[in-house]
């Protein structure tokens, strides 16, 4: 089965039936590349219209190469790949893989960023330096999405990538937001 293609903004759908998915990066440029996945609930009060972050036990809904475990496995991280020198496009440099019958049915909606590490003291690295980026969404194993990242982020060291947001009646839908987002991952989250 061939991936179906997804341009910025574009919205495909994860059928309900589907038990499992996995968000593939891969980049070559000789840059460290890290993923993370921020699990959100639904929005609190008119005052407050955005979702908060999900809780798991004492933690935060983050995972990341740090915290590779949440929800006993609804989303874990493939670990920290420093140099993205995976074999692409076979191997993934880092992955997040979801299994939807563990993430909680609090958790509405789960954005997936894309940051570039620099050391403490270094010259800060960003996108443009890259030679390749790209994200693929596999469902139950299959290809199911390969997301175009072919736009130059240049001057950003942080992308948010996409948004995996629930709908009761059809499922997960995943949307490349494919946005620049300013300042340090901190505030984010």
């Amino acid at each position: 089965m061939l991936p179906l293609n997804l341009s910025k903004a574009e919205t495909g759908w994860l059928s309900k039936q589907i038990r499992t998915a996995a968000m593939e990066l891969r980049w070559q440029g000789g840059v460290d590349c890290d993923v993370f996945a921020v699990a959100l609930g639904e929005k609190t009060t008119s005052n407050n219209p955005y979702p908060k972050m999900v809780k798991d036990g004492e933690k935060y809904g983050l995972c990341f190469f740090n915290e590779q475990v949440l929800f006993n496995g609804g989303i874990t991280h493939s670990g920290d790949a420093r140099n993205g020198d995976g074999k692409a496009p076979e191997d993934a440099d880092e992955t997040v893989k979801f299994d939807f019958s563990k993430i909680p049915s609090n958790v509405k909606e789960i954005n997936v960023y894309v940051m570039i590490y620099t050391k403490e003291g270094e010259i800060p690295k960003k996108f443009g330096t890259l030679s390749q980026l790209d994200v693929s969404i596999l469902s139950d194993s299959h290809p199911s999405f390969r997301i175009n990242m072919a736009d130059n982020y240049g001057d950003t060291s942080i992308i948010k990538a996409l948004t995996l947001a629930y709908d009761d009646v059809k499922g997960w839908a995943v949307t490349p937001v494919q946005e620049p987002v300013e300042g340090t991952f901190e505030p984010l989250v």
